[in-house]
């Protein structure tokens, strides 16, 4: 088994063979379930380990999220501008926003509970300038859904049409623009300004592993240990220009 599932993923990264070690764990527990074999011919086979910066997720610049927003806020209806101002200030899911309801918001609190991974409910700070917009965008509202986001219909906004929103405005702008480039922003300036602990609670993470991915993308992360570099030294001392 463990010959056979190494040869099937041998063209393929991690995440291929994961996904054929899970099926062939899932086919030898069939098989020693029916009694087809006297024991489970997969029970040894291990997923691969993933390192949580194998791959570093793709965030915005500061510069390319405040053009997103400018354009959104002249050029987008309420409802559009403060779904995507929600995705770049609190980190939240698509099936989080998707699922929020009317009653989940708390203006005066400044409080949006959310129905996160994992079957929990988190209570995500939003400024008052937040809440004042979801306040106005509610007040120009007159059907009776509990969704706090609605379609043309009346009806509750669904994850597909959230990324499809996402992914259009971002070509208006010249980006390649998905909700979890606007996830990833949020966590790596939360991270740079917060520290971990707090980025790990805003964003619902249940390791805080997952969380420590973002504090190594932050640019001031890097220049801090581009400062550490010998070669700072060297040129602050003359030796660079002494060996040209």
């Amino acid at each position: 088994m463990k010959s056979y599932a190494e040869k099937r993923s041998a063209t393929g990264g991690p995440k291929l063979k994961k996904a054929i070690v899970w099926s062939l764990r899932k086919f030898g527990k069939h098989l020693a379930l029916l009694q087809v074999l006297e024991e489970d011919p997969a029970r040894n086979l291990r997923h691969p380990t993933f390192h949580p910066r194998a791959e570093l997720p793709e965030y915005l610049s500061e510069q390319e999220l405040h053009r997103l927003l400018e354009y959104a806020a002249h050029n987008l209806n309420v409802r559009d501008f403060i779904i995507l101002s929600l995705f770049s200030t609190t980190g939240l899911r698509p099936n989080e926003i998707a699922t929020c309801r009317r009653s989940d918001l708390l203006p005066k609190q400044g409080i949006l509970s959310v129905h996160v991974k994992g079957g929990w409910t988190k209570e995500t700070p939003v400024s008052e300038t937040m809440s004042a917009l979801l306040m106005r965008y509610l007040a120009t509202r007159h059907d009776k859904c509990n969704a706090l986001f609605v379609n043309k219909r009346g009806r509750s906004i669904s994850v597909d049409w959230l990324q499809r929103m996402v992914k259009t405005t971002g070509k208006k702008v010249g980006l390649t623009l998905t909700c979890n480039h606007l996830r990833h922003t949020f966590a790596t300036y939360a991270a740079e300004r917060s520290g971990k602990v707090i980025t790990k609670a805003l964003m619902g993470h249940q390791h805080l592993a997952t969380t420590e991915v973002y504090t190594h993308l932050s640019p001031h992360y890097f220049k801090s240990c581009m400062m550490l570099h010998p070669y700072r030294k060297a040129t602050k001392k003359g030796a660079f220009h002494e060996h040209r």
